[in-house]
């Protein structure tokens, strides 16, 4: 798994604890997801799952931003 920056948040849209994980490519550019936050087994799941939909934008050449998982 590549390099990845992770920054929990009350997000007022949701009503709820997220976290906005990001991952540059080669080139500095940022690619994102916000995810509901947690703990645990699923949180760790859930992330991973994220990161790895980030990762597959990356190596398809999607453009830089946000990222829906």
């Amino acid at each position: 798994m590549s390099v990845y920056r992770e920054y929990r948040f009350f997000s007022p849209l949701d009503d709820a604890d997220a976290v906005r994980l990001s991952m540059a490519d080669d080139q500095g550019r940022e690619f994102y997801t916000i995810i509901e936050a947690g703990y645990g087994k699923r949180w760790r799941e859930r992330r991973n799952d994220a990161l790895e939909t980030i990762e597959q934008a990356i190596e398809a050449g999607r453009p830089p931003g946000e990222i829906d998982v």
